[in-house]
């Protein structure tokens, strides 16, 4: 498997995966692992919200803090453009550190926005050169691997994966590493709302050059250290199930997660079915092509209904970002046409009155329900587009299984979500027609 030979690697007890179906089990559990937890919390993500549920995580993470005396070790770590698109949010988040002497506060500033864009750019759209992706929330030695965000859409109605691995020490302590590395090179928020950079560490979007050489040598030390010699890459030969973890940092030349992802489509044979899904169907050059040529029997893939798109009924140039969704997957669908394959794909859009979607993730299954194979389970930060790949930082992650119980969890899990998915009629799907010229221009940015 060569996909998987450059990335930590973890061995995971079948029965500590747990499987959440939605948005408000989601919320509860975060809550209640705050409440349980006993040594530390890292919660880091593209931003944290500014309403009355996302308080109540500060509010639950300063009540457990102050049960234990303050011996909770608590670290965040958001995007700071993203943060930083009004004031609520880093202002939150500064009276939360005031009230809670052991918690850091952390924000990544892409060096890709840099110079005259920095100058320029308005707040919001600033975020389109490269942001801080990653979703790791951990509670002690207990993890939940999820695309979603922290915000009150994704304790409600925005539907994402969230897979739990509970007692897991090396994964969590790994994960917990790479946090604390990219906050080394992020800025630190004060309870004045201020920020301060480290003094070693090169002001991204002053001197991008000399960050990214700073920042890529830093996480090739990382990688080196963490990721070869070391007990994580083995196996255990009464190990049923294995979790790899895969980092994506463009702007310090690292492609472990991309890399993966179309090795991953690449290495399938005509004895799998594989199922896709994305959110914001934008696949890269690579994977889409690595997806077309795949040599599975049977391609599912579900994409987002233009109801149930995040930028739908948006306000000014992003009302249109929707319609560039619909232009690019009826693209894929006409070539997939062109190559003769339509035989082989199922192409679907995610549709739920009063819902919004934003999971993304592949699943494997034998094509021949006889035949016993490991299954393979990817989730993670990356919505398996262009920027993902060569703009964020992302963290994904590949699940290989074959416990029964747990397969029957993931099976489960995908009907779930693609029973909301209708099969697409690509003379449907609509679009206007400058879209087309433009989206060949910008779709590197969403």
């Amino acid at each position: 498997m060569k996909f998987v030979e450059n990335l930590a690697r973890f061995d995971v007890s079948s029965e500590s995966v747990e499987i959440l179906s939605g948005p408000a089990e989601f919320f509860q559990t975060i809550l209640q692992l705050i409440g349980d937890a006993e040594t530390r919390v890292t919660l880091a993500a593209l931003y944290l919200g500014s309403g009355e549920l996302e308080a109540n995580i500060l509010q639950e993470l300063t009540r457990r803090q102050n049960d234990l005396q303050g011996n909770l070790d608590v670290k965040l770590l958001f995007d700071q453009t993203r943060t930083f698109r009004s004031l609520d949010q880093p202002r939150m988040l500064s009276d939360f550190i005031s009230e809670t002497p052991n918690s850091s506060v952390c924000l990544y500033h892409s060096s890709l926005l840099s110079g005259m864009k920095k100058r320029l750019v308005p707040n919001r759209w600033n975020e389109i050169f490269g942001v801080f992706h990653m979703k790791v929330y951990l509670f002690d030695d207990t993890v939940i691997l999820s695309g979603a965000n922290l915000s009150q859409d994704y304790f409600r109605n925005r539907q994402d994966r969230y897979i739990i691995i509970r007692n897991n020490r090396k994964l969590t302590d790994y994960m917990a590493r790479v946090v604390e590395l990219f906050s080394s090179f992020s800025y630190r928020l004060k309870p004045d709302m201020s920020l301060e950079l480290r003094s070693v560490v090169p002001v991204p979007h002053e001197m991008p050059l000399r960050y990214r050489q700073f920042t890529s040598a830093a996480l090739r030390r990382f990688l080196q250290k963490n990721n070869e010699g070391t007990t994580i890459g083995s196996e255990k030969e009464d190990s049923d199930t294995s979790i790899f973890v895969g980092i994506q940092a463009p702007e310090q030349g690292i492609s472990q997660a991309s890399q993966s992802i179309v090795g991953f489509v690449q290495s399938l044979t005509p004895e799998d079915n594989l199922h896709l899904t994305s959110g914001y169907f934008n696949l890269s050059g690579s994977l889409s092509r690595a997806v077309r040529n795949c040599r599975a029997r049977s391609i599912s893939v579900m994409a987002c209904a233009p109801e149930s798109n995040g930028f739908f009924g948006s306000q000014g140039a992003s009302y249109y970002i929707v319609d560039m969704y619909s232009y690019i997957l009826h693209k894929f669908y006409r070539l997939v046409s062109k190559d003769g394959n339509l035989d082989r794909f199922q192409l679907s859009q995610y549709k739920r009155d009063g819902w919004t979607y934003h999971a993304k993730g592949m699943w494997t299954e034998p094509a021949n329900e006889s035949c016993d194979r490991y299954r393979w389970n990817l989730i993670g930060s990356p919505n398996y587009g262009i920027r993902s790949e060569s703009r964020d930082v992302e963290l994904h992650f590949l699940l290989k299984t074959c416990n029964r119980g747990l397969i029957g969890k993931l099976d489960r899990e995908r009907r779930n979500l693609f029973r909301f998915g209708s099969k697409l009629n690509p003379a449907a799907v609509k679009y206007q027609f400058w879209v087309v010229p433009l989206s060949r221009l910008i779709r590197s940015f969403f």
